[in-house]
Order: C-alpha cells, then sequence, then structure tokens
C-alpha cells in the first residue's frame, strides 16, 4: 500500500499513477448512520453578504462592509434505491408534519475517489433538515434513470481533509 499526500507532485501525475481529478463516489453519512451512494451533490456554495455605504463627497467609490455568510441548500441525487436507507430519509421528512417541528441533523459527505480505501475528503454539514423529497417522472416512453433526490438547508458546512491520499495496491 502506498501513502501520498493530499498535494501530489507532478512527476506522479504526470506518469498516470493518480488522476486528482476523478471522483469516485460520494457516500453520505446521517448522525453517523450510512445512507448510501448518491451521484450528484449540488449546491455546496457559499456567499459572503457585503453591506454598501456611499459617503458623501466621494462619487468615485463607496464603502464596502462584510457581513454574514449564506449557504445555499444542498441537493443530494442518486439513482432511486428503494431500501432502509431511503425509508429512513422519507420519515426524517415527514416528523413533524402535524406539530410542525423538524428535526436537525448533522450530516457528513464523504468524496472517494477511485482505487482509494479511505475517503480523500469530508465535508461536515451542519443543522439540516430535508425541504424537498422527490423521484423523477415516470414515464415509460423514455429511457432514463429514475432519480430519487432529496433537498435540505443547514446552517454550515466545513471540509476535513484527514486522510493521505491512499492507493490500493495493484493486483499482481
Amino acid at each position: 500500500m502506498a501513502y501520498y499526500p493530499s498535494v501530489i507532485p507532478t512527476p506522479i501525475i504526470s506518469v498516470g499513477l493518480v488522476d486528482p481529478t476523478i471522483v469516485g463516489t460520494f457516500i453520505v453519512r446521517i448522525d453517523g448512520e450510512n445512507m448510501g451512494q448518491w451521484q450528484n451533490v449540488d449546491g455546496l456554495d457559499m456567499q459572503r453578504e457585503v453591506e454598501k455605504y456611499r459617503e458623501g463627497g466621494t462619487n468615485g467609490w463607496e464603502w464596502q462592509f462584510p457581513k454574514g455568510i449564506t449557504y445555499s441548500d444542498i441537493t443530494l441525487k442518486r439513482g432511486y434505491v428503494y431500501n432502509d436507507s431511503m425509508e429512513r430519509l422519507v420519515d426524517w421528512f415527514t416528523t413533524g408534519v402535524t406539530s410542525g417541528t423538524v428535526v436537525r441533523k448533522n450530516f457528513t459527505v464523504e468524496i472517494w475517489r477511485k482505487g482509494q480505501i479511505a475517503p480523500h475528503t469530508e465535508i461536515d454539514v451542519f443543522g439540516a433538515f430535508p425541504i424537498k423529497f422527490s423521484v423523477s417522472s415516470l414515464d415509460i416512453t423514455s429511457d432514463s434513470v429514475f432519480v430519487e433526490e432529496m433537498t435540505l438547508t443547514h446552517q454550515g458546512y466545513t471540509f476535513r481533509n484527514e486522510y493521505p491520499m491512499v492507493i490500493a495496491p495493484p493486483t499482481p
């Protein structure tokens, strides 16, 4: 087993041993429970709000003061799989329908690269709850993949890269 740092020296990339841009899969863990592999994780962006103030007598520019950060909702997509993880996601979504309360949970998106035996990067999302759950249209005239989709709102996230890049040894 070979260990490589997260930043791979150029010679290793150039000989084709590792392509750092290829993502193999995403695994989502909600409160530590594996919710399976997902094909697409969208909405991992943040934006700082800016308050602008035009001072009297300055016509060429204005003061800009930093404010808080806003986060987009995160959407998870995968090919439809009816199993216990999907059931738990739907139960989480419908919890509190009659009482008007939601259950906030933390979740982690693990980013796995092809050939690795540990996740390369993890994204920890805090205080999330589902705001939309859907499956793709039922259309027998189309040969498209039946997709399950869940959108979550949250209170922020952080990136972690605790694991070195671990490449499985070549098979003889």
